[in-house]
Formats: C-alpha cells, structure tokens, sequence
C-alpha cells in the first residue's frame, strides 16, 4: 500500500490503520512518516469535505439516508456554528460531531477555501499526535 492507499483509507475514515507501516510497506519501498500524515490528512479532508457538499445541496433526505444524521441534530450544530464561521471546521476530527459541523457549514454556505484550510489543520494536527502516541506507545512495549 503507498500514499494512495493512504490517501483511500483517510477518505473512508480508517485513519487508524494509515499508520500501521511505521517500517514501510512490507517491502523494500520505505514510505516516509511525513508523506503518510499529509496523505492520511489530505484524504481525510476529502471525505470531511464530501459532508459539506451534502450540507450545501441542502437535501436533508440524502443526509439522513447517507449518513444517518437527523435533521433536529444539523440545525442544533446551524445554531452553535452561527457566528463562529469557517474556522470551526478545524474541530471536523472529532468524534461523532465532525461530521455533523462539515454538513452544518455546508448549510451555512461558510467560506470554502477557509473550511477547506482549517479542515486540513485540524484533522492534519489530529494525525501528528496521533502518531506521536503510537510511537512512543511502541517504544514502551518494544523497550
């Protein structure tokens, strides 16, 4: 698997297993930690940017169906991203929440270029800590 494959898994929100070459990929190509979290980070963001479109179609039907995410839940987010903006979507990594923030500034029709920038950061800062722990993590057991 090389950065493509890093690039599918981050999009299909398999970020974990994005960093399960820490030697390479199980051959004698070495696949740089850097290239994986920009491509980890990179595909992530597309799939974090899949939601916003869905939200700017604006189709709650489609959200609901696709990604099983009701409508009392978008305009909950609508109303505690008003007024925040763009910058908001760094916090698309979390956990159950970050979906719904990508589809709510969809709604909101906030800046894309912006959600775009701190989208990346945020998921890409994700990726760096979370390298972080598991090497250190491997460290530990492997003394």
């Amino acid at each position: 698997m090389g950065i493509t494959g890093i690039i599918h898994l981050g999009f299909t929100g398999r970020q974990h297993r994005a960093f399960q070459f820490r030697t390479g990929t199980g051959g004698t190509r070495q696949t740089r930690p850097t290239a994986c979290l920009i491509s980890a980070a990179l595909g992530n963001t597309v799939g974090g940017m899949t939601c916003y479109y869905m939200g700017r179609l604006g189709k709650i039907s489609w959200i609901e169906k696709y990604f099983k995410v009701k409508k009392e839940k978008v305009d909950k987010m609508v109303n505690f991203l008003q007024g925040k903006g763009a910058l908001m979507a760094f916090f698309a990594f979390l956990p159950a929440i970050g979906e719904v923030i990508s589809i709510a500034l969809g709604f909101m029709r906030s800046n894309i270029w912006l959600t775009v920038a701190s989208m990346f950061a945020g998921k890409l800062i994700r990726y760096i800590l979370l390298l972080y722990a598991l090497e250190s993590a491997w460290n530990v057991v492997a003394g």
